[in-house]
């Protein structure tokens, strides 16, 4: 009865990865009350056990930050790689038809974000434009190197 309760009271369907600090918090302090609510009266928790459990909390909110932090630095980072980009020559593998890859070069036209994902909108020499995620760029001529290579 009380397992079932303490998994009633933390069920979610996100994995913890996918978990802000607040909910975090939120499903460890509902996991808390459970355990305290159907804990042996006769053998109650200790309180060096409640203590190291609000120090894994804090470990794990802290580290939860950190990794916020860090995706935000990565997001900010290729959003300013791709501005300094801009004119500059790229050669990058697009998915074709049925999946399968394919390599294109040309210049990167603008910067873009779809669906939290910095993109490169880049001219190929046949005038299309494709789109290009900063992950898939196998090479990189910036800017001045290809006005310079022009002349």
């Amino acid at each position: 009865m009380a397992v079932e309760s303490i998994a009633a009271a933390t069920s979610s369907n996100q994995p913890a990865t996918n978990l802000s600090s607040k909910e975090l918090s939120d499903q460890f302090l509902q996991l808390l009350v459970a355990q305290l609510k159907h804990q042996d009266p006769l053998e109650p928790m200790k309180n060096e056990e409640f203590v190291s459990e609000l120090a894994q909390l804090q470990a794990l909110n802290s580290t939860v930050k950190i990794s916020e932090l860090n995706q935000s630095l990565l997001f900010q980072s290729s959003l300013s790689t791709g501005a300094a980009l801009i004119g500059g020559q790229v050669t990058g593998l697009v998915s074709g038809d049925e999946g399968v890859s394919r390599e294109v070069s040309g210049s990167v036209q603008s910067v873009k974000v779809e669906g939290g994902k910095v993109i490169y909108a880049v001219k190929t020499a046949d005038g299309s434009v494709v789109n290009l995620s900063p992950e898939n760029v196998l090479s990189i001529s910036p800017a001045l190197a290809a006005t310079e290579e022009k002349k």
